[in-house]
């Protein structure tokens, strides 16, 4: 740690910011023990942890005008790359905070909200990125049902549909530029179900518009005690057991585990929970989940009753699936060749759907990985309405050039 570099961190936290931590103590160590993916990992030279809105406004002026050293902003420290973010806020009405924790507190009132599917995601980045959640179907994105933003930049600035609603348009799916019951649970399926799952969810996803409350999660995984399984997390969230849209999963045979049953947001988020980087490699032991998520058309006509938003969903006019990969191993070596692995498949993937005339242009930030481009993918319309706004509400580029954290609208091509 250079000395000067420490010395100023040493001054914020004499300025009045009492929640500066260093190296060595016990609540630097939970915050960069806290990240989702070990991978992600990084150690920077204090944390702060500001506990209101005045504080932040405050804690982003000094770094801006008072330091030269970069800095960035986490809330939960969900992304998997290195880089995409450090740090840890505290809560300031749960922007800072996980969903488990949003969910928790909204339990004792019978209400719920539009929000992540596993609990340690954290509410921030995940609306920031766009947010897809159970509701998607019925609701839009998780960004759509944002109705007001706070924004700091030196002074608190107000982002809705009506003060600054181009700021408001542009969070929502941009990254780091500026107890009600529910029907649930998980079946798992033997592998050679693949293909009848394959038929199954390409029905599913056709028929989303028409059934806007069921929510289904396919995961085809590998893990060293059992080799490859289907899991399948299905979810409808007024309470209604069984749908008849999720007849075809559910006649499938040999199902080898279920836990389906009627609980409570926070429980169910529990159950989803993916600890990414707890893993083991080499040879087979490893663990590697390939996801696969429906990405309808209805996704993209919620936003535009509810301001808009800038991920350029609009411009797809066929219903897709997203496909997700997760690789957990051990050690840096390994993460290392795996990160290559995973890169190329990816790329043979996305030229065969090419081939197929399959291809979908849009990529979700929230998902991807430091090789990818989601902003671009918005397309040119939207990747100008970001770079408008992040020169209107950061005229000298404080958060393309000082904050490395996240995707950067001033990187894109």
């Amino acid at each position: 740690m250079a000395a000067p570099e420490a010395n100023r961190c040493l001054e914020l936290g004499y300025a009045g910011l009492k929640n500066t931590y260093y190296p060595g103590s016990d609540n630097y160590k939970n915050s960069v023990n806290s990240y989702f993916s070990i991978s992600a990992q990084i150690m920077p030279i204090c944390v702060i942890q500001p506990t209101s809105a005045d504080e932040v406004a405050s804690l982003v002026a000094r770094l801006a005008h008072a330091t030269t050293f970069d800095f960035a902003v986490r809330s939960g420290g969900h992304t998997i790359w290195r880089g995409a973010a450090n740090g840890l806020m505290n809560k300031t009405t749960y922007a800072g905070s996980r969903w488990y924790e949003v969910y928790e507190s909204l339990e004792p009132h019978s209400v719920t909200v539009a929000g992540g599917r596993a609990p340690t995601v954290g509410v921030g980045g995940f609306l920031l990125g766009g947010g897809n959640t159970f509701y998607t179907g019925r609701r839009g994105w998780g960004c759509d049902n944002v109705v007001n933003f706070e924004t700091f930049s030196g002074q608190i600035v107000n982002a809705n549909t009506t003060e600054n609603a181009d700021l408001f348009k542009a969070l929502r799916g941009v990254s780091a530029n500026f107890g009600i019951d529910i029907w649930a649970g998980v079946i798992v399926y033997p592998p050679y179900t693949t293909q009848q799952h394959i038929d199954a969810y390409v029905e599913w996803t056709d028929n989303i518009e028409n059934y806007q409350d069921g929510s289904t999660i396919l995961l085809w995984s590998h893990y060293p005690t059992v080799g490859v399984s289907i899991g399948a997390a299905y979810e409808n969230t007024t309470g209604a057991v069984a749908a008849p849209a999720f007849d075809k999963f559910f006649a499938m045979p040999n199902q080898t585990k279920s836990t389906m049953r009627k609980d409570t947001r926070e429980d169910l988020t529990q159950e989803l929970d993916l600890r990414i980087g707890k893993a083991q490699s080499p040879d087979e032991d490893f663990i590697c989940p390939g996801i696969v998520q429906a990405v309808p058309t209805i996704f993209s006509r919620h936003p535009a009753e509810k301001g808009g938003n800038v991920l350029g969903l609009e411009r797809e006019t066929d219903n897709a699936v997203m496909f997700q990969m997760y690789l957990m191993v051990k050690g840096e070596d390994q993460h290392a060749l795996g990160h290559e692995r995973t890169v190329v498949l990816r790329e043979i993937q996305k030229r065969y759907s090419i081939d197929l005339g399959g291809s979908m242009d849009w990529e979700y930030l929230d998902y991807s990985d430091s090789t990818q481009d989601p902003l671009k993918s918005y397309g040119e319309e939207n990747v100008a309405c970001i770079r408008t706004v992040a020169k209107k509400y950061d005229p000298t580029g404080v958060f393309q050039t000082r904050v490395p954290g996240g995707l950067k609208i001033s990187k894109v091509a």
